[in-house]
């Protein structure tokens, strides 16, 4: 069936099948050859001494996706890469790949080449892999073993110091590799050269998941715009679940209002931090709604995917998909409807984003940590054990 382009445009939820005309942001080069040429296994088998301390902090605890394969925080019961109901998956581990990056281990078992954008012997950022925007970096600490937020509580002071070193080198990047690429920018925010360079800062968010993916202290720092599928998901608020993103403004304001360290436990549920917080006068909720009431916002405001650059919309959640015509102005009906959820999801971000860019023989290119660790990285903060009585 056909219909009018642009009624069908007015009910898509989402465009897919980008065409390969987006510009991109090529990386910064970094060393070719890993400091251990191994797997994570191989690695722990090839150290002396601290093979324990080295086995829990190469591991995560998770639950991976049946459907797409995603290793997810164990907490989830629905997967954040393809939205598959994982509430009956039992609780594995997985291989720890920030921490891998730290040590330079070549492979866990994929090679652990890292799309880097800066790199320090105390800081990594670098592009990500599951990137849900043009502009979707990740800024860990390298010098400490940090495996959530919640450790940050342990330690206030330095913990703010790390949380704002982190922002900060990320905005440096953002600035410098990204804004200053007029190309880039004129296709990825509509009314681009509008704005200042303040106004660009807010259109980044910053935040950590609890429970993470991978189990080292890791930034979020997502520009907006969302990428079409994204955008869509985004509405349906299924990545941004309450109690498990935590913008940083929220985790600063936590920290300040410490005089002295958090009781933490290994398995404190953010549940009960949330509340020791409001009762110091941090909302969490106000924080995350604000947090999505503005990024719907800025989405609306910096969204203008151009019908032209992709060859088809999405109906229905995906499930009726139209062939684009803009020459006729016509969407027509696919007999056999695509797989909407898999090509915006997966192979949409490989065209419209920059992780490995420059691309090599059409595959990805990268390297590995500069200042990998020769020996076991210290604990940020050591629980605090209860006191017997």
């Amino acid at each position: 069936s056909l219909m009018n382009l642009t009624d069908a445009l007015s009910k898509a939820d989402f465009l897919f099948g980008s065409n390969d005309v987006f510009p991109h942001v090529n990386q910064r080069e970094s060393h070719l050859a890993p400091l251990f040429d191994g797997n994570v296994a191989e690695y722990i088998a090839s150290r002396t001494t601290d093979k324990d301390k080295f086995l829990r902090q190469l591991r995560n605890k998770v639950k991976v996706c049946p459907k797409c394969q995603k290793s997810n925080g164990f907490t989830l019961v629905t997967c954040n890469g393809c939205g598959n109901n994982i509430s009956t998956k039992q609780i594995s581990f997985s291989n720890n790949v920030f921490i891998g990056m730290i040590y330079g281990i070549g492979k866990c078992p994929f090679p652990l080449t890292i799309s880097l954008r800066h790199a320090t012997d105390s800081i990594l950022v670098f592009d990500d892999l599951l990137r849900l925007t043009a502009c979707h970096l990740n800024a860990i600490p390298t010098s400490h073993y940090c495996p959530d937020w919640r450790y940050l509580l342990l330690k206030p002071r330095e913990g703010l110091e790390l949380l704002n070193s982190l922002q900060k080198t990320s905005w440096e990047v953002i600035k410098s590799q990204f804004l200053s690429n007029n190309e880039w920018k004129k296709k990825i925010f509509k009314d681009s050269t509008k704005y200042t360079m303040e106004d660009y800062e807010s259109f980044v968010s910053y935040g950590m998941n609890y429970p993470p993916s991978q189990f080292q202290l890791h930034l979020q720092v997502i520009m907006l715009p969302y990428l079409p599928y994204r955008s869509y998901l985004h509405k349906q608020n299924s990545w941004e679940m309450k109690n498990r993103f935590f913008p940083i403004d929220y985790i600063r304001a936590a920290l300040k209002s410490l005089e002295e360290p958090y009781p933490l436990r290994e398995d404190t549920p953010v549940e009960e931090i949330i509340t020791f917080f409001q009762g110091r006068g941090v909302y969490y909720d106000a924080y995350i709604q604000e947090t999505i009431t503005r990024l719907d916002k800025q989405q609306d405001l910096l969204e203008q995917w151009d019908p032209k650059d992709f060859t088809h919309l999405a109906l229905d959640g995906g499930k009726a998909t139209y062939k684009i015509d803009t020459v006729n102005n016509l969407a027509l009906k696919e007999e056999e409807d695509l797989d909407a959820i898999q090509i915006g999801n997966i192979a949409d971000p490989i065209t419209m984003s920059n992780y490995g860019r420059p691309y090599l023989s059409g595959r990805p290119t990268g390297g590995f940590y500069p200042f990998a660790k020769h020996s076991l990285i210290p604990d940020f903060a050591h629980i605090i054990p209860k006191a017997s009585i």
